[in-house]
């Protein structure tokens, strides 16, 4: 069988229990690899960012007063699935569902995928490539990987909604709204699979797999892309 992180979807990473992967815990060997490897890598961290850690701190301290609230990190989630649930409001009207089976079948797989191919290429460019405050702010958890800082909710809330009423101008408003709200549910199963990469010790083997994965991307920084899948690091080659 292939590596099952390949296969971890955004509702895998809300609800792993209900995913079909090997549930079995990693045996000793496998968890002493684990250990190995993540010291290693924490000690790569500490190598890694001393050097920029000056150049962050001096140019980041409104960046970090936005994102770095334990209120932010946590009501962020509340926010976004009213963002979800408000999304979906979109295709009913009078309480009836303005889309047919088949279309909402399309519209919950394309939009997990969509956000996992969008989770890429934030990552990449817009957190790591593109000079902003939002590759300050990401720079910052490279620095401070164990630190609960996020995206401030409002400000995400703004966006979405503004994406939402332009869409909606020149797309089925139904349609657009559900699409959107399930990427924004792979969106969410992103924020809650990042906080359990770098918080949690499971010892499930997809989850070791995973957590290997990312903590790779900030031994190496431009590798490891994806946080929720693998797929798109092994379609683009930028998986190690």
């Amino acid at each position: 069988m292939s590596d099952p992180s390949f296969y971890i979807t955004p509702v895998g990473a809300l609800f792993p229990a209900l995913i079909p992967f090997p549930s079995k815990k990693v045996d000793a060997a496998q968890k002493w690899r684990y250990d190995r490897d993540l010291s290693r890598f924490r000690a790569i961290w500490k190598a890694v960012h001393m050097g920029n850690s000056a150049q962050v701190t001096q140019n980041d301290g409104w960046i970090r007063r936005l994102s770095s609230s334990r209120f932010n990190y946590y009501f962020g989630y509340v926010a976004n699935f009213s963002l979800v649930f408000w999304l979906l409001s979109r295709a009913f009207v009078s309480g009836q569902a303005s889309l047919s089976a088949g279309q909402w079948v399309v519209v919950i797989a394309s939009g997990l995928l969509l956000w996992t191919l969008s989770e890429y290429v934030l990552h990449k460019w817009l957190y790591h490539d593109l000079p902003s405050p939002l590759q300050t702010g990401h720079r910052l958890h490279h620095d401070e990987p164990m630190a609960l800082l996020g995206v401030p909710w409002w400000l995400t809330s703004i966006i979405l909604v503004g994406i939402y009423y332009g869409l909606a101008r020149v797309f089925d408003p139904a349609i657009t709204g559900a699409e959107m709200a399930f990427v924004w549910l792979g969106y969410i199963g992103y924020c809650a699979m990042h906080h359990l990469l770098h918080h949690a010790r499971w010892n499930f083997s997809w989850f070791v797999s995973l957590r290997r994965h990312h903590l790779l991307h900030h031994a190496k920084d431009n590798v490891n892309w994806g946080i929720t899948t693998d797929l798109w690091d092994r379609v683009f080659r930028t998986k190690v």
